[in-house]
């Protein structure tokens, strides 16, 4: 059985994954890339780009015991919509 990450774990996770998006990945990708999902094995520093499903599959039929993180690659100065309930949480 595999067990999750606590929260500390999954933060180290992230922090990792976009070092190595920073540093080894987005120099390599294409303006074909932008609206993808990047697929990160945290441990080795091995990915995939694709959409969600596709990228993660590929890296986890390369390395079974992967440790991933997703980051989505998306076009620079985005435009981001979101919002905020009203309602107090507790």
């Amino acid at each position: 059985m595999r067990v999750l990450p606590n929260q500390e774990e999954t933060t180290a996770m992230s922090v990792r994954a976009w070092e190595i998006y920073n540093d080894d990945i987005i120099d390599r990708l294409t303006d074909a890339d932008y609206d993808k999902n990047v697929a990160i094995d945290v441990e080795s520093g091995d990915w995939e780009i694709g959409d969600l499903d596709v990228s993660m599959r590929r890296l986890q039929i390369r390395r079974p015991n992967a440790s991933i993180v997703n980051i989505y690659h998306e076009l620079p100065h985005a435009e981001r919509f979101g919002w905020v309930s009203r309602e107090p949480t507790q």
